[in-house]
């Protein structure tokens, strides 16, 4: 069992996609209730394309 890194909720395994997600850039655990979303622009074989990644409060960047 791991638990959040914001809140220290308990998160089980097998919840692992449907209940929580780890951080992109620092691979910490995160419940769904302490995600954020980053959207990046990503350069592909024709053209840009937008990619949405899941990262904690400390990895978000600031305005």
């Amino acid at each position: 069992m791991e638990k959040c890194s914001s809140c220290g909720r308990e998160l089980r395994d097998e919840g692992f996609g449907k209940e929580w997600r780890k951080c992109r850039y620092c691979d910490m655990p995160l419940c769904f209730n302490c995600t954020h979303y980053l959207g990046t622009y990503v350069r592909g074989l024709y053209s840009y394309y937008l990619d949405v990644v899941c990262v904690c409060e400390k990895c978000k960047f600031k305005k």
